[in-house]
C-alpha cells in the first residue's frame, strides 16, 4: 500500500510531455518513493501505457490506484524494472 505525503507536477512542452509526482510510502519497498502516473512510468521505461498497467497488474512494478481512480507507479520499482531490461 502507498500512502500519499506531498505532490508536485512536471511539465514539458518541448516534447508534449505531462508527468505529475507524488511522494507516497511504498510498503513494497517500506520507504517513502516518488511515484508517476501512468504516462510518466511509460516514458521512464520507454513503453506504451498499455505496458505499464500490465506489468502492474503482473506485480512487476509496484502500484496504486488513487481515490480518483488513477493509477500511480512507485518510482523505486520502476527504476529496478529498468536495471533489470538493460
Amino acid at each position: 500500500m502507498i500512502t500519499q505525503a506531498n505532490a508536485g507536477m512536471n511539465f514539458s512542452t518541448n516534447n508534449f510531455s505531462y508527468t505529475e509526482s507524488y511522494v507516497k510510502y511504498c510498503s513494497q519497498c517500506a520507504t517513502k518513493a516518488e511515484t508517476l502516473t501512468t504516462l510518466g512510468a511509460a516514458e521512464l521505461l520507454n513503453v506504451r501505457i498499455y505496458d505499464i498497467y500490465r506489468k502492474a497488474e503482473a506485480g512487476e512494478i509496484h502500484s496504486v490506484a488513487t481515490p480518483h481512480g488513477s493509477l500511480m507507479i512507485c518510482r523505486n520499482s520502476l527504476v529496478q524494472e529498468k536495471r533489470f531490461r538493460v
